[in-house]
C-alpha cells in the first residue's frame, strides 16, 4: 500500500493466484476483495492484513462486488456462473446463479442488497433476485459482448456498455 501524501510504500498484500483481474472495496473501506485468473476469490482485512481465501471458480474471476451493507460478496467468472459469499465466514450463500451462455464479466449489487446485475460475453445484461435465487429479467439489447453493467447509486437505473460501442440505460421498476 502506498501513502498518497508521502508516496512511500507502507505495506503490501500477499494474495494467492497468478493475475488479479478484479478488485472491490467494502463500503467502510476495511476490506478488499480480489478475483484472480485461476479462479480464486480472496477477502483481505486491511486493518489486520489477514486474507481469507474462498472456494471460488474453476476459471478466471472477472468481477467481484460487495453488497452495500457489507454482508455479501458476489463473484462473476468465465465459468458462466455468479457466486455469492457471506463476508463474515466465507460460506457460499448462493453456490451458483446460472443463465448466461458466455463468460460473466461484470457483477454489481443494487442499493437494496437484494438484487444483482450481471453482464456477459453472451451479449446480455441480467438482473438476479437473491431471495429466490432466480433471474428476474434479461436484457438482450446489445449486439455484441457486454463488458460492464452497474446500478445507479439510487438503484433506479442500470447502465451497460459493450463491444457494439453502445451504452444502454435501463430503468428499474
Amino acid at each position: 500500500m502506498i501513502n498518497v501524501q508521502t508516496a512511500q510504500k507502507e505495506g503490501s498484500i500477499q494474495l494467492e493466484g497468478k493475475f488479479v483481474y478484479s478488485l472491490a472495496y467494502i463500503s467502510d473501506g476495511s476490506k478488499l476483495a480480489a478475483g484472480t485468473i485461476n479462479g480464486l476469490v480472496s477477502i483481505c482485512d486491511l486493518e489486520t492484513g489477514s486474507v481469507q481465501f474462498l472456494d471460488g471458480h474453476a476459471t478466471p474471476v472477472r468481477s467481484v462486488s460487495f453488497s452495500p451493507d457489507g454482508r455479501l460478496l458476489a463473484s462473476a467468472s468465465d465459468d458462466k456462473q455468479i457466486k455469492v459469499f457471506d463476508v463474515r465466514d466465507g460460506r457460499l450463500v448462493i453456490p451458483s446463479l446460472n443463465g448466461h451462455k458466455g463468460w460473466v464479466v461484470s457483477v454489481d449489487f443494487a442499493s437494496d442488497n437484494r438484487h444483482l446485475v450481471t453482464a456477459s460475453t453472451d451479449c446480455s445484461v441480467r438482473i438476479w433476485d437473491l431471495a429466490s435465487k432466480e433471474e428476474k429479467h434479461c436484457f438482450n439489447t446489445h449486439e455484441d459482448q457486454v463488458w460492464c453493467a452497474r446500478y445507479s447509486p439510487q438503484g433506479n437505473n442500470i447502465i451497460s456498455v459493450g463491444d457494439d460501442r453502445s451504452i444502454m440505460i435501463y430503468q428499474c421498476a
